[in-house]
């Protein structure tokens, strides 16, 4: 037998050897025949998975397991095997989970949310559109918490057991994933990417490292509002804050980072009380007023600001970036700047997303309270983990996601024919490095986005301008907890 003969029938013995190592306990499991898959790859390794039978007698889709590669030479007498992975039904489908917002009493909420929601749908659309994960069409199942962390609990494990997701989408506000991420996440091995939650807390979660997020820290973003400020030389400021797990940790952050003088208020998130706490920041003398705030508690704020004509104007985070807010007080707000988050396009994509998106939900992706890029990303990163895990496995695929979204691997942008592109790459058994539509998907240590996009932005003549963008880097030290 030549050498090349006797390495090529090595490589088929390994691939069986190893492939039957893991489908045996699946074919005792009453799933039905197993069959072995193996290939080779252009570096002369060989690639193992198993195939189960459906009950309508056909192929599900190659499991594949994280050790599954057989080298080109490998050692003559030696048993070669792969790490098991969980059946997962045979030939079900891939099922991905969205934790949203329908009923929350804020509108703000439920509109905010109902653009993750698209985003999420976007990229099942795109994911289907090339083959689907494990070879057939993932389905897609959302849950309404009403923006409440105890019921996200209850919707994310009914999710779990219920409607049998395999990774979820969401949270969207920060308690809730700190509540999901320390109960959930770890008890049922099952990995949640946030598309929205940016509180600092997130990153010392208890979570086995099942929690990510696809939208950097407040951390980054208070630093920012406070760089604004000094640039802007504000050496005074008076400042409203939401008091919650978000706009605690944003004014705590930013506090930390303004060097001037700045009187701080904390807003009642169940409270009405606008006037008073207004009245109580003008009583600073500071003639610049920071807000922290959602919208609907921002227009509050802003309407009995107007009535004590004491604030010269005023300085926003990303939230309150939006025109409606401007309409309503033109004269007091013209002029006034903020913050915000940039989903930047870092390769040749852009402008097919946002086409894509206008096409399926007639709307602007742009809208700035709203995160349809970051949930993209969010789901587009779960299905492709997936399908490189080759496993409905929870685990598997958490361990696949810092593969998937960062270096080294060869890149894919965030579009239709990135993800095609990147799907053919992961089942040919090639490493990917995919580039978001709002960041580059580099995580850090517990999950974080490192590298992102901002801006400064202001309100002029009628329209949101942009100032000036930039790219930051986000160091661990500077995402501590609350």
């Amino acid at each position: 037998m030549t050498g090349i003969k006797r390495t090529a029938a090595l490589l088929l013995l390994g691939a069986i050897f190893g492939a039957i190592a893991l489908g045996l306990s699946l074919g005792q499991s009453g799933n039905g025949a197993v069959r072995v898959a193996f290939q080779r790859l252009e570096d002369g390794r060989g690639e193992v998975a198993v195939q189960i039978r459906d009950a309508d007698g056909a192929w599900g889709a190659p499991l594949r397991p994280e050790r599954r590669f057989v080298p080109a030479d490998p050692e003559p007498g030696r048993w070669l095997y792969s790490s098991p992975v969980e059946a997962g039904g045979g030939g079900a489908a891939f099922k991905l989970g969205v934790l949203g917002i329908r009923s929350s009493p804020f509108e703000a909420f439920n509109e905010y949310a109902l653009r993750i929601e698209h985003g999420a749908r976007l990229a099942v659309e795109h994911v289907n559109a090339a083959g689907g994960v494990w070879g057939r069409p993932v389905e897609l199942a959302i849950a309404d918490t009403g923006g409440d962390a105890e019921a996200a609990v209850v919707e994310a494990r009914r999710l779990i057991v219920e409607e049998g997701v395999h990774a979820v989408v969401g949270p969207i506000t920060s308690r809730s994933l700190q509540a999901v991420g320390e109960i959930v996440a770890p008890e049922f091995g099952v990995p949640f990417v946030s598309p929205s939650a940016t509180a600092p807390i997130v990153t010392a979660l208890d979570d086995d490292g099942y929690v990510f997020r696809t939208i950097i820290s407040d951390a980054a973003q208070a630093d920012v509002l406070a760089q604004l400020a000094e640039e802007e030389g504000y050496d005074e400021v008076a400042v409203i804050y939401r008091d919650d797990l978000w706009g605690r940790a944003l004014h705590r952050h930013f506090s930390e980072r303004y060097h001037g003088e700045a009187a701080s208020v904390a807003l009642d998130p169940g409270g009405s009380d606008y006037a008073a706490k207004a009245a109580e920041a003008a009583a600073s003398g500071a003639r610049v007023l920071v807000l922290i705030t959602v919208p609907d508690e921002t227009i509050a704020i802003l309407r009995a600001a107007s009535e004590l004509d004491a604030f010269d104007t005023y300085l926003f985070e990303h939230t309150n970036k939006r025109i409606d807010i401007y309409e309503q007080f033109p004269a007091e707000l013209e002029g006034a700047e903020g913050v915000a988050y940039v989903g930047r396009h870092v390769t040749e994509a852009e402008g097919r997303w946002e086409a894509d998106y206008r096409a399926m939900f007639d709307e602007d992706p742009s809208d700035a309270f709203a995160n349809p890029r970051e949930a993209y990303d969010a789901a587009i990163a779960l299905m492709l983990a997936a399908e490189r895990a080759g496993s409905a496995d929870g685990t598997l695929i958490r361990n696949a996601l810092p593969a998937v979204g960062g270096p080294p691997g060869e890149r894919f942008p965030a579009s239709a024919d990135g993800v095609a592109g990147a799907l053919a790459a992961i089942r040919a058994g090639r490493e990917i490095d995919l580039d978001g539509e709002a960041t580059a998907l580099d995580w850090g240590p517990n999950g974080d986005i490192i590298l992102g996009h901002m801006e400064y932005w202001r309100f002029q003549d009628g329209a949101i301008v942009r100032v000036r963008d930039f790219d930051i880097r986000i160091e661990p030290e500077r995402i501590g907890a609350e």
